[in-house]
């Protein structure tokens, strides 16, 4: 409830099947869309700053916790593409190396 649900760009496409806007409406959220591709490389430069000085920090605490949804190993580098091409993932899909 009442809250904010920030998108930056797409990557499963930009149309919604049967999607029913009442549920965000219900819940009073605020769905705010961006995207960084018309962007200023000084924009995104301080973007990666603020990220660094204000977010990080909160990940080394443990106060925030990545999500994620699949680890492979590198010999399995093709089913994580095609795991996140098909927009299967819900996190981050990471790929560990056994010999590093």
């Amino acid at each position: 409830m009442d809250c904010r649900w920030i998108t930056f760009g797409l990557m499963g496409g930009n149309k919604l099947k049967e999607f029913d806007i009442n549920k965000l409406m219900r819940k009073r959220i605020n769905w705010i869309f961006s995207t960084l591709r018309n962007r200023s490389d000084e924009y995104k430069a301080e973007l990666v700053k603020d990220f660094t000085n204000k977010i990080l920090p909160h990940f080394k605490t443990g106060e925030l916790k990545p999500i994620v949804d699949f680890i492979y190993n590198v010999e399995e580098i093709n089913e994580a593409h095609k795991r996140m091409e098909e927009n299967k993932n819900i996190g981050k899909i990471l790929v560990k190396w056994d010999n590093l």
